[in-house]
This record gives structure tokens, C-alpha cells and sequence, in this order.
């Protein structure tokens, strides 16, 4: 038994963000948020200072750290109207932090916070016709930015699912949306992500720096501390906006179409989620359109037709750095997180990336549930039909040892891996720094190992990719289960879940009815920081069926917890022979109702639960 449910435990740590299987994006700027590498989920979620206490509860840093130094202090009246020359380099320079102090409504605030996304609305039946639609609103505040005023700005709560907080939400700040117009150094909009998925808060910046040094067109990236209404709520990535002055830093022209992809692909059934984010009045696809009937040419048209349409080298070093950076909630890995322009200088489509905060790490394939290779990503139908191709491979493979060299030296990422480490580390909680300097020792890790791990592959020639095309992610209806529990707090993780506490489960899925004789319940807090709740079952058959959730630990309470409401939740077989954990289907609509939760280790939880069961349509 403890050897079975150690792989439980495993796979349950793991599932926390697969089995919701709720997409990711997350953009600067976007009517439709982008994935920003959310698809990660929040199975790796970095723990804040605010993780156990709603906002009104948070606690200022020491007085060194809580106020905006006294050297950044400037005049009240901001800058307004576009300045002659790009002032922006000196604020992107990462030896300087970002002070960020924003004034809202406190009911503004409260508002913004509870916006979040609804998941039968992200998966339904027709998910992938449009892109997918954003909650989240504008709201008037204000804020200083290195001690200079802006009034009258726009703040809005960003991404998918793997980064929405509500303690810490990823912002948007628009300095002109309800006022004048007005920049700070040369820039209008701050695009500030949460870093939810990355407890070492570096992955973000590290990434987008080698795609740079690769010579891939990227955002530029540093850090910010960001504070609402005077109460701290922690170091952000502050990511460059894919707009016109990105665009004009980049390209010959800057009046080409910019789209931005999230789980979007050159596959009729994919290809509706791309947004367009430019002229969005007057739609424009013929871009896609071009891309997506090259990519159907035969083997012996594919590498012109495509060269027609996309600058193909560039592809390739794209592709190799999205590889090398083990972005697997990319294009290459994901069809996620990801833009393109339509260059009008050059009458091809270029790749832009983005959200790469779950990188550094092995590179896993959410939806296929499984981990990849280290030297290839090719879930998106170009990379598989290029490196299915013998011409393609050969050239992909040569972009990426390109890559590697040009723009992945591990002396040069450590170096500034503790360089940025250093600039936040005395803005960090005590929550935020532990949790920080325990992520350095695998981020370092990958570092070093990476630039060996791919050589050693390459060394017996490239690896095959067998990973089928994705089906439809669209779900539908499938089931339901209903049950009790009584545990105690702290009883998870545990290797004997089955032993563990009592309860009750009845309920199918996909016409399989499920008779329990046994089932217990753990609960506690997981290697991600929020609570995780496991409620095992033995069937009559013999079959061990589980039902996993997770969710933020300070909503541990008595009351009734929407699935829909930031809930993570599967349903699980495990194979007792082979050790497989299987997922049966994320649930996405019903509640678990605590009628009696305390985070006190040994204290009683006790409640129900009622889920509905989905899966993939055919």
C-alpha cells in the first residue's frame, strides 16, 4: 500500500494543474488575455507574502523595504505626451527595481480581485471557434512609478488560470486609458505578471534574455515591486509590451497585423482562437490562412510553401529557443503563448514569444500528460510537420546547436541568475524569499544540465517524436460524483491515503458506475503551497479511482467552494500493478462543502462533495 500511494502522491502533486486541464494565456494590453505560460497551472504556484490572508490582511514589509527609496523620488506632474527619443532602456535595466505604487478604490480593488474565468466557458462544446473571451475589466486609479505621479490610469487584472490570484493578481496598467496621454520613459503600458508559476520569480526574465541573444525579436523584461493602497503585495515580473514601439524596435515597419496566439494553431479546428490585436474593426486572417494552407503542402512542397509565407529561418531559431529554454507552454510545445506580425517589409509572418514562466525546468506536455524530450518540441503543426520532414529536421537540428552556443552559456545564466536574485531578494516576504532560494537549487540545476541533456540526445541522432496530434480540447458533459469526508488538516501528503480518514463516493463517468467498499480523505498543504485534498476510493472491482483538488489555503473555511471559483479537480484511476495514474476527466461545475475546516494541524474537516465529471468531445 505505501508503494502505491506514493505514486498517488506523486501524481496528485503533479495533476494539481493538468487535471482541471484549464488553458493558459496571458498579454499585455488584450481584450482576451494571454496564456502567460499559465498552463502550467497552479501546481507549481509561487507562494506570497498573501497567500494565507486575503488582502486587507497583508503584511507590509519592514520599514527598509515597504517605501519607494528615497533616491527614485521625482516631481508630482507626470510626462506627458510621446517624447522625441526611447527613454525606455535605462528603466528595462536589471540592476533597477521598479518601485510601482498604485491608488485605487477599495471597492475598485475588491472587485478586480474577485474577476476571475469561467472554465465551462474556456472548454465548452465550441471552445476553439472564437478567441477566448476576458472577465476582466478596466478600473480608474492611480500610481507612481519610481515616485512620479500618474493620475487618472487604467488597471486591470490579467491571465488565464495558471497565474489568477487574488492576493496577488498579474495587472495591466494603461497610463492613458482614462486620461490624457502620457508615458513613463518613453512607455504607456505596464504589463506586471504575479510569477505564480515560478517561485524563484527569475524564469520569466532568464528566458526572454536568451531568446534575445538568440536573435529572436522578444519583450524586453525586469523587475518590479508593486503596492495597492499601501499594502505590499510583492516582486513582479515587469514584461515589455507587444505593441508599436515593440514593433518599431524590431521591424522595418510597424503597420503589419499583430495576432496573438493561445492554443491556436494552422489546423482548421484551431485556427479561430488566434486574436487579432491590431485593426481589430476591420478582421483580417488572410495571414493565418496563408499559414495554414502551407502547412497542408506534401513533403515535397512543404519547406517553399512554407518559406512563402513565414521567414523560415527565423522560425527555426524561434522553435530552437523555445527548445533550449525548455518553453514547453509555447507554440512549439503547447500552441500557446505566442504572437505573430505579419512583417509588411518582408511580406512574411514572424514569432514572437511569450509567457515563458514555467521554462527551466523538463519540459512536460500538459494535455498528452506526459514529459518531453530535451531537444525537441513539436506539438504545433508546423514544428511537427518540419521536423517530420528529413530537410526540416536536418535544419532544425543545426538552428538549435546554433542556439545553444550563441545564446545559452551556463556560466553566463548563473551569473545572472544572482544577479536578479540579488536585486530582489531584500524586496521579498519571508514567505517569498524561502520560497525563492528554494527554487534557485533546481533553476540552477537545469542551467547547468541542459546544454549536456541535449547534446547527449542529438549525440545518437535526433530523437523521434511519436506524440500524436492533439484532438479537440473542447469537453463536454461526462459525469458526476457525489460523497462525503472526515479528515484532519495535515493528514496530506501522506503514502497511505486509503488508511487515512473516512467517507463516502458514488457516481459515474462516461456510463461506468462506480461501487466503493473503501474510501478515505487527506488533506493539507502541498508542495504548491495551497491546500490539497485527495479522497481515494477501492471499488468493488478492485480498481482504485481518486478525486483530487486544490485550491488557495486561506479558503479553507466552513462554507461551500464553487469548482468553477479557482478550484482545481480531477478525476483519477491508478493502477496498482503498473503504478499509471490516469486522468478520467477534470471536474469543472459543482462545490465541496466544508462543514468543518480549521488550518490547525490535527483539527477535524469535515463535508461533501457534488462535481460534474467532463471529457473530450469526440
Amino acid at each position: 500500500m505505501s508503494t502505491r500511494l506514493t505514486a498517488v502522491l506523486f501524481a496528485a502533486a503533479c495533476l494539481a494543474a493538468c487535471l482541471a486541464a484549464c488553458v493558459t494565456p496571458s498579454p499585455s494590453g488584450r481584450t482576451v488575455e494571454a496564456f502567460d505560460g499559465e498552463l502550467a497551472g497552479d501546481a507549481v504556484a509561487a507562494p506570497d507574502a498573501q497567500t494565507d490572508a486575503a488582502p486587507d490582511a497583508i503584511a507590509a514589509p519592514d520599514a527598509q523595504t515597504d517605501a519607494a527609496p528615497d533616491a527614485i523620488a521625482a516631481p508630482d506632474a507626470p510626462i506627458s505626451g510621446p517624447p522625441e527619443v526611447d527613454l525606455s532602456e535605462a528603466v528595462y535595466a536589471l540592476d533597477h527595481l521598479l518601485e510601482v505604487q498604485i491608488d485605487v478604490e477599495p471597492a475598485s480593488w475588491e472587485e478586480l480581485r474577485q474577476q476571475t474565468r469561467d472554465r465551462i466557458n474556456i472548454r465548452g462544446a465550441e471552445c476553439l471557434a472564437l478567441p477566448f473571451p476576458s472577465p476582466f475589466t478596466w478600473f480608474q486609479a492611480e500610481v507612481r512609478i519610481d515616485g512620479r505621479r500618474y493620475p487618472n490610469v487604467g488597471l486591470r487584472k490579467k491571465g488565464f488560470f495558471g497565474s489568477l490570484s487574488r492576493s496577488k493578481p498579474s495587472l495591466n496598467i494603461d497610463l492613458g486609458r482614462f486620461g490624457e496621454t502620457a508615458t513613463h520613459e518613453s512607455i504607456d503600458r505596464f504589463t506586471l505578471n504575479n510569477g505564480r508559476q515560478d517561485p524563484s520569480l527569475l524564469r520569466t526574465c532568464l528566458a526572454y534574455e536568451v531568446f534575445r541573444r538568440a536573435g529572436v525579436p522578444a519583450p524586453r523584461c525586469h523587475f518590479a515591486h508593486v503596492s495597492v493602497n499601501g499594502q505590499a503585495l510583492g516582486v513582479y515580473a515587469h514584461v515589455e509590451a507587444i505593441r508599436k514601439p515593440f514593433l518599431r524596435r524590431h521591424f522595418a515597419d510597424d503597420e503589419g497585423h499583430l495576432y496573438e496566439g493561445a492554443l491556436s494553431d494552422f489546423r482548421p479546428e484551431f485556427v479561430g482562437t488566434f486574436e487579432q490585436k491590431t485593426d481589430e474593426e476591420v478582421p483580417y486572417r488572410l495571414p493565418l490562412e496563408r499559414i495554414a494552407t502551407a502547412a497542408q503542402a506534401d513533403d515535397g512542397h512543404l519547406l517553399a510553401a512554407l518559406g512563402e509565407v513565414v521567414d523560415l529561418d527565423a522560425l527555426l531559431t524561434f522553435w530552437a529557443a523555445e527548445v533550449v529554454t525548455a518553453h514547453w507552454d509555447g507554440y512549439a510545445g503547447n500552441t500557446n503563448n505566442f504572437w505573430l506580425y505579419d512583417d509588411p517589409s518582408t511580406g512574411k509572418v514572424a514569432f514572437l514569444p511569450w509567457g515563458p514562466d514555467a521554462t527551466f525546468a523538463p519540459p512536460r506536455l500538459f494535455f498528452e500528460g506526459t514529459v518531453a524530450p530535451s531537444s525537441v518540441l513539436a506539438t504545433g503543426l508546423l514544428t511537427r510537420r518540419l521536423y517530420q520532414h528529413p530537410v526540416g529536421r536536418e535544419r532544425y537540428v543545426e538552428h538549435l546547436r546554433e542556439v545553444l552556443d550563441r545564446a545559452f552559456s551556463a556560466d553566463d545564466l548563473l551569473g545572472r541568475v544572482e544577479t536578479m536574485s540579488a536585486l530582489i531578494l531584500p524586496r521579498l516576504s519571508l514567505e517569498a524569499r524561502a520560497a525563492h532560494l528554494e527554487a534557485l537549487g533546481p533553476l540552477r540545476t537545469f542551467i547547468e544540465e541542459q546544454t549536456f541533456a541535449i547534446h547527449r540526445e542529438l549525440a545518437t541522432g535526433p530523437v523521434d517524436w511519436d506524440v500524436p496530434l492533439r484532438r479537440t480540447l473542447c469537453l463536454e458533459p461526462s459525469g458526476r460524483v457525489t460523497g462525503t469526508f472526515e479528515t484532519t488538516y495535515g493528514s496530506w501528503p501522506t503514502n497511505n491515503a486509503l488508511e487515512t480518514g473516512m467517507g463516502t463516493l458514488q457516481g459515474s463517468f462516461d456510463g461506468d458506475r462506480f461501487q466503493a467498499t473503501r474510501v478515505g480523505a487527506a488533506i493539507g498543504v502541498g508542495q504548491s503551497g495551497r491546500v490539497e485534498f485527495v479522497v481515494p476510493a477501492l471499488l468493488v472491482d478492485g480498481r482504485i479511482i481518486f478525486l483530487f483538488l486544490a485550491f488557495d489555503a486561506a479558503r479553507l473555511a466552513p462554507v461551500a467552494l464553487n469548482i468553477e471559483d479557482q478550484v482545481e479537480c480531477s478525476l483519477n484511476t491508478f493502477d496498482a500493478g503498473t503504478g499509471v495514474v490516469t486522468r478520467m476527466g477534470p471536474c469543472l461545475d459543482g462545490h465541496i462543502t466544508f462543514e468543518a475546516a480549521r488550518r490547525v494541524a490535527g483539527s477535524t474537516v469535515r463535508g461533501t462533495f457534488d462535481v460534474g465529471l467532463y471529457s473530450e468531445l469526440e
